[in-house]
């Protein structure tokens, strides 16, 4: 008879890899979070890493013990062994359990035990052991305890490094169920789906050949992914062909939250080579907030290229609440035959048809008599029109028809498209002072030479261009200008 205790337990090691059937039928809870459609990966990705998968590690753990019947004497030959799971030393939820038959030798056996992955998040978990024959298991149910660097891995436990490129890194080879991920977090109630903090680098990195690069998710915590960086990207993603960085709150503090500490350090940076750098949504709010502190901007738009290429495209309604600085312009198209540059005043001839929203585009050359009633502007710029191509499930929601971006050319022919100053101060307008030494506050008006402004001495409704801000004495040039039509 073998007795209902073990008089010696030896725990060897517990190792956990990869969830594995076989605990007749128990299975974790999993919650989901919506996710988009993803495309097959393509054929030509090829790792750039050398990694090769020949076979994978299961999760079984590995188990000593020793026997003794009544008598305190050692038990010898086969005996079958069932081990349970629980969350707690008595009571608790059985988490699975199995049996198997052991070789039993002078009392010692080994045996090799399937238990559930997904079991092994962290918290404390018992095993209860019963030898068939003996109606109870034996007592008292046997703590698991951690290999010690596992206990790198237990909730709340810090990973670092001081000699490497990453403390925690993710990268995802190829795809499965709904797509590879570098790195996964989800938090119902926590802080942040996944959270990373760098004092010199990148808190968050993932990378992904065809999915995202850090996808993180919650629905009631902090954000889906949160970075903090003192010095460098709070969080960083890249990707061939899907998002670099995709977070989603539906009841938390934002999908993706990203906090830069001192000088120009980004809490959240995106870049698109091809695409956008980011990109973000809303089905029932603000698809991006941005606020600030009374000193700085919320928000702030730049070109590298400077001031005169595009900052900001709106497609649709602009509402500002406070104060605006710099000047208006139009889309127009030059209905010629002479070609325009910046400068030149130009007046209406028509209207086009709407290529971008429902604005008309409106017909323009240039003004070539005096005190023209029909004037309309001065000309700031040419302007090209481009149609998206992009036409993947990955693509971003595009208006239909095209859309415009500047060209680099200065010069607009017949039919081109161009932009033109009605409101605001402009850095030149082309004036013509043979009629009329211009000073500073002087009302413009067109000049019979073509495309040029004129000092107004007794100027009719409607022929006003703009009030001069600066002086020509005589002959022609271009001189800054206040434009108001009028």
């Amino acid at each position: 008879m073998v007795s209902s205790s073990l008089k010696q337990w030896h725990w060897v090691t517990a190792v956990v890899v990869l969830a594995v059937a076989g605990f007749f039928g128990y299975r974790a809870a999993v919650v989901t979070a919506e996710t988009p459609p993803k495309p097959s990966p393509p054929a030509s990705v090829v790792p750039d890493s050398g990694f090769t998968t020949t076979a994978l590690a299961d999760s079984s753990i590995a188990y000593q013990g020793r026997l003794v019947d009544s008598g305190g004497s050692p038990v010898n030959g086969l005996k079958t062994l069932t081990f349970r799971l629980y969350d707690a030393s008595s009571g608790g939820f059985l988490l699975g359990s199995s049996s198997q038959t052991v070789t039993v030798s002078d009392g010692v056996f080994n045996a090799n035990i399937a238990v559930p992955q997904w079991a092994f998040n962290g918290r404390a978990l018992w095993l209860e052991v019963q030898v068939s024959g003996d109606p109870s298991p034996m007592t008292p149910r046997q703590k698991i305890q951690a290999v010690p660097y596992a206990l790198g891995l237990v909730p709340g436990a810090s990973v670092s490094t001081d000699q490497g490129w990453a403390a925690l890194k993710g990268y995802s080879y190829g795809s499965r169920d709904w797509g590879g991920i570098g790195v996964y977090g989800y938090s119902s109630t926590g802080t942040a789906g996944v959270y990373g903090y760098g004092s010199s680098t990148t808190g968050v990195m993932g990378g992904s050949y065809d999915d995202y690069g850090v996808y993180g998710y919650s629905t009631n915590g902090f954000a889906g992914v949160g970075g903090f960086n003192s010095g460098g990207y709070g969080v960083s993603g890249q990707t061939n062909n899907g998002s670099g960085v995709y977070g989603r709150a539906s009841s938390g503090f934002a999908g993706v939250y990203g906090y830069g500490d001192g000088g120009s350090a980004a809490g959240v940076y995106g870049k698109g080579n091809v695409g956008y750098g980011g990109y973000f949504y809303s089905d029932y709010y603000r698809g991006l907030y941005a606020s600030s502190n009374p000193n700085y901007y919320a928000g702030y738009f730049a070109n590298r290229g400077g001031s005169s290429r595009p900052g900001l495209y709106v497609d649709g309604s602009l509402f500002v609440s406070g104060s605006k600085s710099g000047y208006v312009v139009d889309l127009a198209s030059n209905e010629g035959p002479q070609p325009l540059e910046t400068g030149d005043v130009v007046i209406i001839v028509g209207a086009g048809t709407p290529v971008v929203g429902e604005i008309p585009v409106v017909k323009v050359r240039k003004a070539a008599e005096a005190e023209s009633a029909s004037v309309a502007g001065v000309v700031d710029q040419p302007f090209v029109l481009q149609t998206p191509t992009r036409a993947d499930d990955h693509a971003i929601p595009a208006p239909s028809g095209p859309t415009a971006r500047i060209a680099d050319n200065t010069s607009i022919g017949d039919g081109d498209y161009l932009t033109i100053v009605t409101l605001g101060s402009f850095k030149a307008i082309n004036v013509d002072a043979t009629y009329g030494a211009i000073q500073p506050g002087d009302l413009l008006v067109t000049s019979p030479r073509d495309g040029y402004a004129m000092k107004a001495t007794n100027p009719a409704a409607g022929t006003i261009v703009g009030k001069a801000l600066g002086s020509l004495a005589s002959g022609t040039g271009q001189i800054p200008v206040i434009v108001t039509l009028q």
